[in-house]
């Protein structure tokens, strides 16, 4: 499972601090198993590729 809407670029004329707000509170819509289950993926994935 890949982690939707967690990271968001602000562009460069807009104020930082406000993106940034903006981006963390995407990522406070994903829950707790979610994230999770996200690293699980990337842990299994990242072994499958040192095993070939």
């Amino acid at each position: 499972m890949k982690l939707k809407n967690s990271i968001k670029l602000v562009p460069v004329d807009e104020d930082p601090i406000e993106g940034l707000k903006e981006a963390l509170s995407g990522l406070r819509d994903v829950s707790k198993d979610e994230m999770e289950e996200a690293a699980l993926d990337a842990a299994k994935e990242e072994v499958e590729d040192d095993l070939r």
